[in-house]
C-alpha cells in the first residue's frame, strides 16, 4: 500500500511555513547605533529580580585566508548588547576572554575589541567608548593568555555594546551559552 499526500495539503503546508519560518530572522542590531528611545523602551524579562539584561549576543564563525596568505583562519565574531539595570548588575560589564597558544607561538589572536556604554543625561545620549589602555593580557599559564576589561561609565540604566572578532589557524569552535547569570532576550 502507497501513502502519498495530495498536492493541495503540500501547498497548504509550504504557505503556513513560510510565516513561522520567516519569523526566526536575526534582529538588526548595529554597534554603537542607540538613541534616547531605547532608554525608555519597556524591557520584558521573565526573571522579575534580574539587575541586568543581554538584549543581544550574536556569534559568527566563518573561514577566510589568513593574514599570511597561506592558511585558512577561524574567524569568531561577537556582538553584545547589554541594559543594565541595577548596580547589583555592574558584574555583567566584566570581561574575561580567554585564548589558546601552543609552545610555537599565537594559535589565537583578537584583532578588534570595540565597546562603548550609553547613558541618558537630560534626554541626550552620551557614549563612553572603551579605552584599549584599560585591556589588559594575563598569562593564565602557558597555553592560556586572558584578555580582561570592564566597560566605562556605567550607571543603573546604562546600555552597552561590545563586539570583539578572535581569529585562529586551528579549528577551535567557541562554546555558547544561550542563557547565563542574566537573562538574555536573542542569542
Amino acid at each position: 500500500m502507497k501513502f502519498s499526500i495530495p498536492k493541495s495539503c503540500l501547498y497548504i503546508l509550504v504557505f503556513f511555513s513560510h510565516g513561522i519560518l520567516s519569523a526566526q530572522e536575526t534582529p538588526n542590531f548595529v554597534f554603537g547605533n542607540i538613541t534616547a528611545a531605547d532608554f525608555s523602551r519597556p524591557v520584558e524579562i521573565s526573571d522579575s529580580g534580574a539587575s541586568a539584561i543581554i538584549l543581544a549576543d550574536i556569534g559568527k564563525t566563518y573561514f577566510e585566508r589568513g593574514r599570511n596568505g597561506l592558511y585558512m583562519e577561524m574567524v569568531f565574531t561577537r556582538f553584545e548588547r547589554v541594559k543594565v539595570l541595577s548596580k547589583t548588575g555592574f558584574d555583567v560589564a566584566k570581561y574575561e576572554i580567554g585564548l589558546n597558544n601552543a609552545a610555537n607561538g599565537k594559535v589565537e589572536y583578537i584583532t578588534e575589541i570595540k565597546g562603548k556604554t550609553f547613558n541618558l543625561v537630560n534626554g541626550v545620549v552620551q557614549e563612553t567608548p572603551l579605552d584599549p589602555s584599560a585591556i589588559f593580557e594575563d598569562n593564565f599559564n602557558k597555553y592560556v593568555q586572558v584578555k580582561k576589561f570592564t566597560m566605562p561609565a556605567l550607571q543603573e540604566g546604562s546600555i552597552y555594546d561590545i563586539t570583539y572578532t578572535i581569529r585562529t589557524l586551528f579549528i577551535n569552535i567557541r562554546s555558547w551559552q544561550f542563557q547565563s547569570k542574566y537573562p538574555c532576550k536573542w542569542s
